[in-house]
């Protein structure tokens, strides 16, 4: 959703034996988000493989972090309740 309006920009269905994590680069090359826009998404989006292809983008991970340091992923404040996936579009 963007941080603007709050509106959804991408949608995906996928059945619950489907890894969250394989669905962030279809969502994100669906849209047409601009450079070093910040991606936000919970921690079942946290995997290496999710950080190189935003960072090969040009765009600046924000996915919450796994209990395992080395995921390389972003560490959200403990109050941070749930943050979810959207793109931050400028204006």
């Amino acid at each position: 959703m963007d941080n603007a309006h709050g509106l959804v920009q991408a949608l995906e269905v996928t059945p619950a034996n489907v890894f969250d994590g394989h669905m962030l680069m279809p969502l994100v090359d669906s849209l047409n988000l601009p450079e070093e826009i910040e991606v936000l998404a919970d921690k079942g989006y946290c995997s290496q493989e999710n950080e190189d292809a935003l960072q090969e983008k040009n765009l600046v991970s924000k996915i919450m972090q796994k209990k395992k340091e080395e995921s390389g992923c972003f560490r959200a404040n403990k109050d941070l309740q749930s943050v979810y996936f959207y793109s931050k579009i400028p204006g």
